[in-house]
């Protein structure tokens, strides 16, 4: 992204219903959050790499949807545009969302910051996810709902858990996550080792 170095949040969507197939340099200016969306499925390749100033959310979600009622969909690119300085306040799935895998990627984010995965299933094969002192979550919706996207990068699952199916979140061949002193590494789904 060639953003200015003072863009604060970089919110982006892709539609057409392709897989984003990602096995190179994400790169951001300046100290911006990176907010991804593709609701066909996101697969991070062994070359993937992150190289932003901020925090960084890759979904499968619908849309994003934000406080003043706007959604910033990548299934309705035809919905009026949407211009907000806000950030996202949530993710809204649709029917059966797409995937999220790592296929041996090394992502990660600078000091402090969040790494976020939230889509359907997530799965985890080989490679590290780090967010020194900071936050790794990944989480998996499998039905129709809302995520909730709180201020400090955390992500807010509906209280009743009884009526929310959440898909399966898998980490394995050696996968490693890490926080190194930071606030917490949180899978909110069925954790397979």
């Amino acid at each position: 992204f060639n953003n200015a170095t003072n863009i604060q949040n970089i919110i982006s969507r892709v539609t057409g219903g392709s897989v984003s197939n990602i096995d190179g340099l994400i790169k951001a200016l300046g100290n911006a959050n990176l907010f991804l969306l593709n609701p066909a499925g996101i697969i991070f390749g062994p070359n993937a790499q992150l190289n932003i100033g901020g925090s960084f959310l890759g979904s499968t979600a619908n849309s994003f949807i934000f406080d003043n009622g706007f959604e910033f969909s990548a299934t309705n690119p035809e919905a009026p545009p949407l211009l907000t300085i806000n950030i996202p306040i949530g993710l809204r799935f649709r029917d059966k969302p797409g995937s999220i895998t790592t296929q041996s990627a090394n992502l990660e984010v600078p000091s402090g910051n969040s790494l976020t995965l939230v889509g359907g299933n997530v799965s985890l094969d080989k490679g590290k996810l780090t967010a020194p002192g900071g936050r790794i979550e990944l989480g998996g919706l499998s039905v129709v709902g809302e995520v909730g996207l709180n201020e400090n990068g955390s992500l807010n699952f509906p209280n009743n858990v009884d009526n929310v199916a959440r898909a399966d979140v898998s980490v394995t061949n050696g996968t490693s996550i890490d926080v190194r002193a930071g606030v917490e590494a949180l899978l909110q789904s069925m954790l397979v080792i």
